[in-house]
């Protein structure tokens, strides 16, 4: 569920 947070916090969708 990255998907979610990378919305929030693009930074974390790197960590994906």
């Amino acid at each position: 569920m990255h998907s979610f947070f990378c919305a929030l916090r693009y930074m974390l969708c790197l960590d994906a």
